[in-house]
């Protein structure tokens, strides 16, 4: 398999935003098909009390409060995957 080429971070935010592990998560769940899938998940900084509340309550829509990097279906990322986020987020 090739190894994935390090990503193009577009703006200076999201340069920025990809030193900030506090703000990366991996989100386990059930799809609308009702199959496992996961998500690293990006929350953004003004969203980051709001998103915490709904991930606790159950009721969380992704989109609302966090850009997805990466998403997948099973109960884990890939091995792959997880080396992609050390690399390039400092996080697993």
């Amino acid at each position: 398999m090739p190894k994935p080429e390090k990503p193009v971070f577009r703006t200076f935010t999201d340069r920025v935003l990809s030193k900030r592990t506090d703000l990366i998560y991996v989100i386990r769940g059930n799809n609308s098909r009702g199959e496992r899938v996961w998500y690293y998940v990006q929350v953004l900084p003004p969203k980051l009390k709001e998103f915490k509340v709904a991930l606790e309550s159950g009721n969380l829509k992704v989109t609302e409060f966090a850009k997805i990097l990466y998403h997948g279906v099973g109960e884990n990322p890939t091995e792959e995957v997880r080396q992609i986020m050390i690399r390039d987020y400092n996080c697993s």
